[in-house]
């Protein structure tokens, strides 16, 4: 097996809306500046005449008209039978795309980030360019190990007492000029607030800089399944200082484990990709019936001395909802989405456009695989069915038909049973 390895920086413009909160449309808040590096890191997996690309951007989630520029660029400079496409979920990151809903919501601007972007396309698909030629600059794997590190700083953002997927997975690859670590921890990288205005990769920037500086090593950084798991219950502010605390527990906790951990060491023999395409119907509840829930909530919040925070945030979903109603309705009705696993030996590493609640990474563990949400396309929440009788926000401002759920995590099981089964 052979590896290459590749990041830069991405530089949106300044001034571009910032995605990941709508308190942000509310205050005018645009970028202003950075705070640290947004990046572009490629890692492309060779064996034999396989080729896989893995693609991370530290930006909220990926749209189709991103993926397709990221999917085309790699295809025209690596000859690659599979690339897969993944954001950190950070949320402060740029829009990056009008024409997709989910980033269209958090435009504070629209005519003005429609104009800088228009300029920033071209620099973004020469950057890619730029990393894809050097990615191809591979190297022979020495060998590949598995840790299963404890992670300590996320809760259940809608429980603290629910469950959550405490393991941050690590596979560490190493080839003669190149130590890569690959992070997946399932957390909502929301230790800065909707009151930042510069661009940041959140805590996840300050684990990749502490491991880099500590090991002297590359690191890339996937986000497991969050949807309903974030630092809500476990931070002690929302400042660049808590981020950066909360990055270097993290980075110190990997760095311990890598010297004291027991590692699973893999087979360098065995890849094999899998990929499903779906279509997932979508679904946003009539508007009548989104104002009448909110007037039936707005009465029982009236009616009580105090109000828990899950009904707040379920009057959230629902003023939200009301506000963005005409552009969630250009959703279609039925999308296509991938699923994809990429299996070495007998552990997979599967990539899902959802934010799919903890429960399902738990489960799945039992199949040795580690899922990376937010990746080639985005289609919001997927929770459980529990959750979806609790109600809630995560359950509300979603487009997903949740009877589409079982096709779903049917599709997940599948793909990547057959990876690991053919690996």
């Amino acid at each position: 097996m052979n590896i290459g390895y590749a990041r830069t920086e991405l530089k949106p413009p300044i001034n571009l809306s910032l995605a990941g909160y709508l308190e942000r449309n509310y205050r005018s808040i645009k970028s202003r500046g950075f705070l640290d590096t947004l990046e572009l890191s490629t890692l492309l997996i060779e064996l034999g005449d396989k080729r896989v690309a893995v693609v991370s951007l530290d930006t909220l989630h990926i749209s189709e008209a991103i993926r397709n520029l990221v999917v085309s660029t790699c295809r025209k400079v690596v000859d690659c039978d599979y690339c897969v496409v993944t954001a950190t979920h950070t949320h402060s990151g740029p829009v990056l795309d009008l024409e997709d809903p989910f980033y269209r919501i958090f435009s504070v601007d629209p005519s003005t980030d429609r104009e800088l972007l228009s300029g920033f396309y071209p620099q973004l698909r020469q950057v890619l360019r730029e990393v894809f030629e050097k990615v191809t600059e591979t190297r022979r794997v020495n060998c590949i190990k598995l840790y299963r590190v404890e992670g300590g700083v996320a809760a259940n953002r809608r429980d603290p007492s629910g469950p959550v997927d405490r393991e941050i997975t690590v596979f560490r690859f190493r080839a003669e000029d190149l130590d890569l670590l690959c992070l997946v921890y399932g957390c909502h990288p929301t230790v800065l607030g909707p009151d930042n205005a510069y661009y940041s990769g959140d805590f996840t920037y300050y684990v990749r800089e502490y491991l880099r500086r500590f090991l002297n090593c590359e690191v890339m950084w996937f986000t497991g399944a969050c949807g309903d798991v974030s630092t809500r219950f476990t931070r002690r502010g929302r400042g660049v200082s808590e981020a950066r605390r909360v990055g270097y527990v993290l980075g110190s906790t990997v760095a311990t484990a890598l010297f004291s951990e027991t590692a699973l060491e893999l087979p360098t023999e065995h890849l094999c990709v899998e990929v499903e395409e779906l279509d997932v119907g979508t679904s946003v509840p009539e508007i009548e019936e989104v104002l009448e829930r909110k007037r039936s909530i707005e009465e029982k919040i009236r009616r009580l001395k105090e109000v828990p925070i899950q009904l707040r945030h379920e009057l959230l979903a629902l003023e939200l909802l009301e506000k963005y109603y005409d552009v969630l309705c250009r959703v279609p009705k039925v999308v296509k989405v991938r699923h994809t696993a990429i299996a070495l030996s007998d552990v997979a590493l599967t990539f899902v456009p959802y934010e799919m609640f903890a429960q399902y990474s738990l489960a799945l563990k039992q199949l040795n695989c580690t899922l990376v949400c937010y990746a080639d396309s985005y289609l919001g929440y997927l929770p459980t069915p529990s959750a979806i009788k609790i109600g809630g926000y995560e359950t509300l401002f979603t487009v997903l038909n949740f009877r589409e759920i079982p096709k779903i995590v049917s599709s997940v099981v599948r793909v990547t049973l057959r990876a690991l089964l053919s690996a």
